[in-house]
């Protein structure tokens, strides 16, 4: 049963997965690699920009920093979360190679509201506000790396519609369908967190769907 109903909830015609978005995005991955390619001066630009790298556990920014930057990962993998008064932290977004970070409505200066951190060793490529407002004064390269940063508000808004209208369960198995590359790599606690759920009920539903058959291929 439940199965059955999940083939309606991770219907490809309602939800994309982020390879598929990556295929899309005109200033993500392979495509952007491409765009510095066939521009030299764009490629001299790129090359000129600080990289950052991050050791697992590392912060990239906290909650109250002034975000000046968007940043690229280049290699690695990086988690948002937001930060209760009493310590407790909650997932809002992981990101892996090829996909950008960034707070607020770039280029416009922004408090971060969550922090950055990496979950494996990271590199990432940043792009301060100053130099992103002058390549928008480029109408080919404004269109493509603004439509790059709206795939992060894409990803938002479906994470939103999964929270308020699927269960756990469903949370779960459109998680480890939609994001394959994910589920592979971040550890099951943070998963839970990303999800709204404990721990405990994340162990309850992945031996559930194991008995199921719903994830012949689960981890653990």
């Amino acid at each position: 049963m439940v199965s059955n109903q999940l083939a309606h909830v991770v219907n490809p015609g309602s939800r994309v997965d982020q390879k598929d978005m990556l295929a899309a995005c005109p200033a993500c991955g392979a495509n952007l690699e491409r765009l510095i390619a066939e521009d030299a001066d764009l490629a001299q630009a790129w090359a000129g920009l600080p990289r950052r790298r991050l050791e697992a556990g590392q912060l990239l920014a906290q909650p109250g920093d002034v975000a000046q930057a968007v940043w690229r990962v280049e290699s690695g993998l990086v988690r948002t979360c937001y930060l209760s008064p009493d310590g407790l932290e909650r997932n809002r977004s992981f990101h892996l190679e090829g996909q950008w970070i960034g707070a607020g409505s770039p280029p416009r200066v922004a408090v971060m509201p969550y922090a950055v951190e990496a979950l494996e060793t990271t590199v990432l490529t940043e792009l301060p506000y100053a130099i992103l407002t002058a390549w928008g004064h480029r109408a080919d390269l404004k269109d493509r790396l603004t439509e790059a940063l709206a795939i992060t508000l894409h990803k938002r808004d479906e994470r939103e519609a999964s929270l308020l209208m699927l269960d756990a369960s469903q949370r779960y198995v459109a998680f480890m369908r939609t994001e394959p590359a994910l589920a592979s790599r971040v550890p099951l606690h943070h998963v839970a967190s990303y999800l709204g759920i404990t721990n405990v009920a994340l162990s309850r539903i992945r031996r559930k769907l194991k008995a199921q058959g719903v994830l012949p291929h689960a981890r653990g």
